[in-house]
């Protein structure tokens, strides 16, 4: 089911029991029906400024830098986004598998 408009996509995501997915707005109007979420931040993406709700139940993020700081600290952001398929490369789904679990065990 896709929808063609804002307001058709809040409803099918009313009738949802979670998201799971990348940062962006999606995510964010699903956080405002009190949905649960599991959001996967880009690396060029400061996790910090935009990682709202987190509280490590209803809401988990996860970050490149949770795993693997020494790849984007300290890097200008223009130089973390420039070699973003890279870094994407090194962000796979066993650095966070316990994670998701864990979400997909408490609201599925």
């Amino acid at each position: 089911m896709l929808a063609d408009n804002l307001r058709s996509f809040i409803a099918i995501m009313n009738l949802c029991d979670v998201i799971i997915g990348n940062d962006g707005g999606a995510i964010n109007m699903a956080k405002a029906l009190n949905k649960p979420s599991f959001t996967i931040f880009s690396s060029h993406v400061d996790k910090n400024d935009w990682a709202t709700f987190e509280d490590g139940q209803q809401n988990i993020s996860v970050h490149l830098s949770d795993y693997k700081p020494e790849l984007v600290e300290n890097l200008p952001n223009k130089e973390i986004k420039s070699n973003s398929a890279n870094l994407y490369s090194k962000f796979t789904p066993d650095l966070f598998k316990d994670q998701i679990i864990f979400f997909i065990n408490q609201h599925l």
